[in-house]
């Protein structure tokens, strides 16, 4: 397809960014539905756009969220995931290891 302006990769990062925004609306709610929901909508930003940095933060705190109120298990979430989405968001964010472990991350 020829798109010599851009309109595509916009578009698609456009998506990806409602796709976020609608997972933190959901994320504040903090009941299963909600957190239900938000996973679906962090998840398609980063289907969206793999190097989206903040889809994958967002991931992470979601899971460290859902295990803190017992809800990991009912969103078949898997904990040992959380190290690798953590270190995606970092390694795109180009943050060191250094500021990982001083920041707690």
């Amino acid at each position: 397809m020829n798109d010599p302006m851009g309109w595509s990769a916009r578009g698609q990062r456009h998506l990806q960014g409602l796709e976020h925004q609608l997972g933190w609306a959901h994320h504040q709610v903090k009941t299963l539905a909600s957190f239900r929901a938000a996973k679906a909508a962090f998840e398609q930003a980063v289907q969206l756009d793999p190097g989206y940095a903040g889809g994958w933060g967002a991931l992470a705190e979601l899971y460290f969220h859902a295990q803190y109120r017992g809800l990991a298990d009912e969103l078949g979430i898997d904990m040992g995931e959380m190290p690798s989405l953590i270190e995606k968001a970092r390694r795109l964010l180009g943050l060191s290891e250094s500021y990982s472990k001083a920041s707690g991350c």
